[in-house]
């Protein structure tokens, strides 16, 4: 999946400079285990809120992940209170 030219967390960066959108897209896009870990919670975050249940265990994450998943799934769970 390819990450989007003018991403939420870059927004302060391209709204500020739009050409930096242009000089960014020059580089390869690359990753590292850190993104790869994040986009593992955000998955097992996401199933469990739109299935309504708990956050499953995933053998590729460990304690912590699973509690920072945890963590956010409760935080989006408060708004609606």
């Amino acid at each position: 999946m390819s990450h989007a030219a003018c991403s939420p967390s870059g927004a302060v960066r391209w709204m500020t400079c739009p050409g930096s959108v242009r000089e960014e897209a020059r580089y390869p896009e690359t990753t590292s285990r850190y993104a790869e870990i994040g986009t593992l919670i955000h998955e097992i975050a996401a199933k469990a809120l739109a299935e309504g249940s708990a956050v499953q265990p995933d053998a590729r994450l460990n304690a912590d992940h699973i509690r920072i998943a945890n963590d956010y799934v409760n935080f989006v769970r408060g708004l609606d209170a």
